[in-house]
């Protein structure tokens, strides 16, 4: 009896980006077992997503998923809006 096997692509996070790995995992393996595979080790503060849709640490994935890894925010994206927003407003009073 053999083992069905399926390809899943992991994109995680590193110090320089982003890395793609390539894996060949059993079906019905776990995003969580992705990371396990490609050998990285999980913070509490990721999360998880398929395709670009968030997903459960233990969600079934099938042949061709795509297993993204996502950094939490640094800052919230409405105050950075806010800050580059007050910053070209003085840029263009000192003008």
């Amino acid at each position: 009896m053999s083992v069905e096997l399926i390809a899943v692509e992991l994109a995680c996070p590193t110090p320089d980006g982003y890395r793609v790995l390539q894996l060949t995992l059993p079906a019905g393996a776990s995003p969580l077992a992705a990371l396990q595979a490609g050998g990285v080790e999980r913070l509490p503060d990721w999360t998880v997503g398929v395709f670009g849709r968030p997903v459960a640490w233990d969600t079934r994935l099938v042949d061709g998923d795509r297993v993204e890894v996502y950094l939490p925010l640094r800052v919230d994206p409405k105050t950075a809006r806010r800050r580059r927003a007050a910053a070209n407003e003085k840029k263009s009073r000192s003008r």
